[in-house]
């Protein structure tokens, strides 16, 4: 045998069954060859075993459970040949022991826990075990806990159904210095289960309580205490609760969560047939800080318990509150169960919202849920039960009147014949006129436009919500009918929000000519007729307001407003403008500077926004006590900066700045103008801004500041940019050779790298859709990016 010619990566294939006693042999064998001759050959062999996959090798694969048990076979092989022999093998082993595993998995069925204890006692620092299935063995259980002082994590293999055993059995088995000592190695968020082998909560939470209930179980037999020791396990996890009550009882529940230092998250599934169990349950409320559990589980409490007494019924408002107020009742929905939920919304109506669609509903019921019902936050009802509701009502009348903040139709699942549409509509108008009902959700049901009259002339505070295609119905027919307190209705209903909803001029000057007060509020991207006809919107000005208006149509109607020097109306349209003036991006002619001054003067308090937008700045300096709020682009905070820290650098780097400006600049200048081209051979990355703005600019602006917008030679220098795109793109290949030569023996970073990744810049510099969204808002985006690094990277603005 010749072990130092052996490869340590190629070993042992773990497929094989004899592999403990191969090495087993090589390791015996190695021993009394050192033995005989003296060479060190239990180091070599040692050496040569020591890396972190042994014995396995990288390609077949890597588990560490058969691992752990390969190396804890092996090494009581190795005692046992000590034992009969008298010669030391095991410190040899010492290294391979200490570099593998990282985690040591043991089933305490099939091998004895005393070779565990053994390995562990050999390792510079505690580890993590892993335990899969338990001796029956009192004894054994006993050697484990002697293992406890060397385990810094104990995590158990969630497959196994044994778990709760198992650790029921280490809880019970240790002593009480040793309980301590065990609690301390169970307490981690995710145990018993380790993280890589996965964590889910639903499994740890119901793991738990199975341990609770067994320790629970264990100190009613023996009148030891051992649930207090598991206290700072359950602390640790899990984060949410999650129980069952079809299969575990809510006593162990409540006795989990009294244990832990504050109010806990719980999930419920299922639910108990025992009414004992139920009101177990509502026993731990107090520890509770949010409930999370089936729509129709409030509905099931109900119908298991008879909510008589006050204390019962304040315990399931505590219930609904916890679960976010939200209530279903739904299919057979009997009287006595009406009760129980009628005296709980008798203490929390006002905050709950209800969604009533049962199968089956006598109107004894209704009368038993709504009798001592006086308020609800929401109301949502499917078509049968507003048709049962209209009817009660109607034959009740003032006798039971309920305040709703919103009322509101269900969605069902086979569209409803015209008929029964309209039987529900006249229910409806019926619960209106007998219950308070603030305003009227129709927007997931689509009525006919005739049939929605009775609701629009309800004599009533009342907003409505209808659906795009009712309110496009209702404009036709107004615009048809020119009926003058159909469309006051109609205003009053909707409260004069028509942001949802396209609209044509006509309609819109039908709407503006009622004689009523009511605003209107229009989206104008859904509108973009507005921006043609803003002269004939000037009067209507104080009953209209624009919502996302677009600076062409503000510069246009200050305009038209300095024209006929019409002042009175400056105030209509900074209130139909929310008092923004905004001008971003616009070319501002010696009219419209005169325009935005007449504004200003005859303003107070308006935001003025006037970015990436070309401006005299003595234009506004005048006014700028009107203004109380201005943005602009120029003479910015960001911009001060930059002159401070350009003249710093000149100041640190003369040699560098001189150079930038005697030569880079001019040469950056020949580059735009087209008079100069970049050397192929020392040109990594080809000069392409001008190309860029070119590609940027959408429509000719006459005189400007770029090279190609100078009259006498633009033409010429865009077709030189054109011709150097061509030969940018064809040159690819050597540019990056260029680069690639020039960054030999560069190592990048990963963080730094990510910095010039394009998907990344297009989310930083330009959001989302990147070069797909408009310039104005990728400016905008642009302009932040910049504004973030010069307050983080720029030294602060001196005063001047």
């Amino acid at each position: 045998m010749s072990p130092a010619r052996s490869s340590p990566q190629r070993l042992f294939w773990f497929v094989d069954s004899d592999g403990v006693q191969l090495f087993g042999t090589l390791f015996c064998a190695a021993a009394e060859r050192e033995q005989q001759t003296g060479e060190k050959t239990l180091q070599l062999l040692s050496s040569v075993c020591t890396y972190p996959t042994f014995p396995l090798s990288d390609g077949p694969g890597y588990y560490e459970e058969y691992q752990s048990g390969f190396l804890l076979d092996l090494y009581s092989h190795l005692k046992d040949y000590e034992t009969k022999t008298g010669l030391s093998v095991l410190p040899s082993l010492q290294s391979v022991l200490q570099s593998v595993p990282a985690v040591w998995s043991i089933d305490l069925s099939e091998r004895k826990s005393s070779i565990l204890l053994e390995v562990l006692r050999l390792q510079p620092e505690r580890k993590q075990v892993e335990l899969r299935g338990c001796s029956e063995e009192e004894s054994e259980v006993r050697t484990f806990l002697q293992c406890l002082p060397y385990i810094s994590q104990i995590s158990f293999w969630f497959g196994d159904s044994d778990g709760v055993q198992l650790f029921g059995t280490l809880f019970c088995a240790a002593a009480e210095k040793t309980l301590q000592l065990l609690s301390s190695v169970c307490t981690y968020p995710t145990f018993p289960l380790s993280d890589e082998r996965g964590y889910y909560e639903e499994y740890q939470g119901g793991f738990l309580l199975d341990l609770a209930s067994h320790l629970k179980d264990y100190e009613t037999k023996t009148g030891l205490s051992v649930l207090p020791s598991l206290q700072s396990v359950l602390q640790s996890a899990p984060a949410v609760w999650s129980i069952d009550l079809s299969e575990r009882k809510s006593s162990i529940l409540l006795e989990v969560l009294r244990l832990q230092p504050e109010r806990k998250q719980v999930e419920l599934r299922g639910c108990s047939e025992e009414e004992s169990e139920v009101r177990t349950l509502l026993q731990c409320l107090p520890y509770i800080s949010q409930l999370s559990c089936g729509p129709e589980f409030f509905q099931r409490l109900c119908t298991l318990i008879s909510v008589r007494p006050r204390e019962e019924a304040e315990r399931l408002a505590s219930l609904l509150q916890l679960s976010g107020f939200t209530l279903l009742l739904s299919g057979q929905l009997p009287r006595t169960t009406c009760l129980s939920v009628g005296r709980v919304l008798q203490l929390c109506g006002s905050k709950v919202d209800l969604i009533l669609k049962p199968r089956k509903m006598s109107v004894k019921g209704a009368f038993a849920l709504f009798r001592r019902t006086t308020q609800l936050h929401s109301l949502k009802l499917s078509n049968d039960m507003a048709l049962l509701l209209g009817g009660w009502v109607r034959r009740w009348g003032v006798g039971c009147q309920v305040t709703v903040e919103e009322l509101s139709l269900s969605p069902q699942t086979a569209q409803p014949s015209r008929r029964v549409l309209l039987k529900v509509v006249s229910s409806l108008a019926s619960l209106l006129r007998y219950w308070a009902v603030r305003q009227l959700d129709l927007t997931e049901v689509c009525v006919p436009a005739l049939g929605l009259t009775p609701l629009l002339l309800h004599d009533g505070p009342l907003k409505i919500k209808l659906s795009e295609k009712n309110v496009q119905q209702l404009l036709s027919l107004l615009h048809e009918l020119q009926d003058q307190d159909l469309t006051w209705s109609f205003l009053s209903k909707l409260g004069g929000d028509l942001t949802s909803f396209s609209l044509n001029w006509e309609l819109l000057h039908l709407l503006l000519q009622h004689p009523s007060a009511q605003t209107l509020t229009v989206n104008m991207r859904k509108n973009l007729f507005l921006q043609e006809n803003v002269t004939r919107l000037l009067p209507y000005l104080d009953r209209i307001v624009f919502k996302r208006p677009c600076p062409s149509f503000v510069l246009t109607a200050i305009r038209e407003i300095y024209k006929t020097r019409a002042s009175p109306i400056i105030p209509s349209l900074l209130r139909s403008l929310d008092h923004v003036i905004n001008l971003t991006c616009r070319e501002m002619s010696p009219m419209d500077c005169d325009a935005l001054l007449y504004t200003l003067a005859h303003s107070d308090g308006v935001k003025l926004n006037l970015l990436w937008t070309s401006i005299p700045a003595q234009c506004i300096l005048l006014n700028l006590d009107k203004v109380s709020q201005l943005s602009v682009d120029r003479n910015l905070p960001t911009v001060c900066r930059l002159e401070q820290t350009w003249t710093v650098l000149r100041q640190r780097h003369t040699e560098g700045a001189i150079l930038y400006e005697k030569t880079l600049r001019p040469f950056m200048k020949s580059l735009n103008d087209g008079r100069e081209s970049c050397p192929l051979p020392n040109t990594s990355f080809p000069h392409v801004l001008p190309l860029f703005s070119l590609l940027e600019k959408s429509m000719a602006v006459g005189e400007g500041t770029e090279p190609w917008e100078v009259a006498e030679a633009g033409v010429d220098v865009v077709m030189f940019h054109l011709g150097a795109a061509r030969t940018i793109a064809q040159l690819g290949g050597i540019y990056r050779s260029n680069a690639e030569s020039k960054l030999q023996g560069f190592q990048g970073q990963a963080e730094v790298l990510e910095l010039f990744l394009t998907d990344f810049q297009m989310r930083l510099l330009w959001g989302s859709r990147g070069v797909e969204e408009s310039q104005v808002l990728r400016h905008a985006k642009f302009d932040q990016v910049l504004t973030a690094l010069s307050n983080r990277l720029e030294p602060p603005v001196r005063p001047r």
